[in-house]
């Protein structure tokens, strides 16, 4: 069998416009099986006005946290990425209990086997050694306004642009402040989408 270059080349062309074909890093890492989504809905805050997760990573994997998306029905809600610095460590005592309203994370390839490393439990507590109180420093801020009438659905997103991630560091604790900053909405609902592979 005889094949030419330029018959090669022809095959690796989009059939419509002819031009080759390319997908970005986040459909990649879904035919990789290694992208994956949570979602955290959750309703009344009772009478509390915050609550917290531990988010965990994998001991040696990186977590390109892609996007967070923000869904609130009713009151203002603000949700806060924290992490731990130099100045401002975030030392976890007790990672808290599993959220009965967490979905996921789920594999978005579903012909794939691999599981997320990811951990996510509810209410953590911190240990408070030296100067500070262990809970870290905010990193990323995704606020909604809503209003008064419970009828009026805000959305708001992390991901500036399709190039623009949060790097998690493998084996390390993260966590995720749900805060009401006025009445208690209807529903709020955290839509969580990352990928994890061993380059950071």
């Amino acid at each position: 069998m005889s094949w030419r270059i330029s018959d090669l080349f022809q095959n690796t062309l989009e059939r419509v416009t002819g031009m080759v074909p390319a997908i970005n890093s986040d459909h990649a890492a879904i035919h990789e099986g290694e992208a994956f989504r949570a979602v955290l809905e959750i309703g009344d805050f009772g009478e509390v006005n915050k609550i917290e997760y531990s988010l965990k990573t994998p001991a040696d994997l990186y977590v390109h946290f892609k996007n967070l998306r923000l869904v609130a029905v009713g009151g203002t809600v603000k949700v806060t990425i924290r992490r731990g610095t130099s100045a401002n460590e975030l030392r976890i005592d007790s990672a808290g209990s599993d959220p009965t309203e967490l979905v996921g994370p789920h594999n978005l390839n579903d012909a794939s086997t691999t599981t997320s490393g990811v951990v996510i439990k509810k209410t953590p507590t911190y240990v408070s050694e030296g100067e500070g109180d262990g809970e870290g420093e905010s990193w990323e801020i995704v606020k909604v306004v809503g209003d008064s009438t419970n009828q009026f659905t805000s959305t708001a997103e992390t991901q500036g642009s399709p190039y623009e991630e949060l790097v998690f560091s493998p084996n390390t604790y993260y966590v995720i402040e749900v805060e009401e900053v006025t009445d208690s909405p209807a529903n709020v609902m955290l839509t969580m989408f990352w990928y994890e592979e061993g380059d950071g």
